[in-house]
């Protein structure tokens, strides 16, 4: 009886051994498989389930000039605007301009009463109101997703084109370049906010020069056709 329980002891510390010799000598490939091959993810991109070709469009906008130092400028107008297809289109705008003297003006005006043989108030030419057009080229699209509650379609845009705009000195002829970025709330309406740079002939002390305008505005914008 002891050899028999010898024997089978021995039977099963054996079986034992090979066991874990075999899965030492185990490939990593038959413990995972096969490698598979690797894949190029897959870019998806969906379309807009609107279009804006050939859709007129109106809307109203109002914002402000930023570069000024002496004066506060805003700005208020309407736009009509039209794209050819989905990338290329068009808008023309008509701004009215209303402004203020700035802190810093009224106390370099005060200082000049003080002592009137002084000349130390800057020369303002303050803007009054915009007419212009430009070219609007939307190559970049996007979408906003919201916890799968609301979607919300986006362009980013560029913009060029001409200004005329009405100043204390005068009218002026002027280029405009912008940037935008659009936000589609309904298939009908869209909020869009641009920054542009407007370019004309300033002068200064009788002389001509280059003058920068940066502007920035927020508009809400319509679809007249579906």
């Amino acid at each position: 009886m002891n050899k028999l329980v010898i024997y089978l002891s021995a039977c099963l510390l054996g079986f034992a051994v090979s066991g874990v010799s075999v899965a030492n000598d185990l490939k990593p490939s038959q413990i995972r498989g096969k490698a598979q091959k690797k894949v190029k993810p897959v870019s998806v991109l969906h379309s807009r389930y609107f279009k804006k070709a050939l859709r007129p469009e109106l809307g109203i906008l109002g914002g402000f000039i930023m570069d000024e130092a002496y004066i506060d400028t805003k700005a208020y107008g309407g736009r009509f605007s039209l794209f050819f297809n989905e990338w290329i289109g068009f808008d023309v705008q008509y701004l009215k301009a209303s402004h203020t003297q700035t802190d810093d003006f009224k106390a370099l005006e005060a200082e000049q009463a003080a002592d009137l043989s002084r000349t130390i108030l800057p020369e303002l030419n303050p803007i009054e109101n915009i007419i212009e057009g430009s070219v609007i080229a939307a190559p970049f699209y996007g979408k906003l997703n919201f916890m799968d509650k609301l979607t919300v379609y986006s362009d980013f845009y560029v913009s060029a084109g001409y200004s005329r705009l009405q100043t204390e000195q005068g009218g002026k002829n002027g280029l405009n370049i912008g940037l935008g970025q659009r936000f589609y709330l309904k298939d009908f309406m869209s909020l869009r906010v641009d920054f542009k740079d407007r370019i004309f002939t300033d002068q200064r002390k009788g002389e001509d020069f280059t003058k920068h305008s940066w502007y920035v505005d927020f508009g809400l914008s319509v679809f007249l056709t579906k």
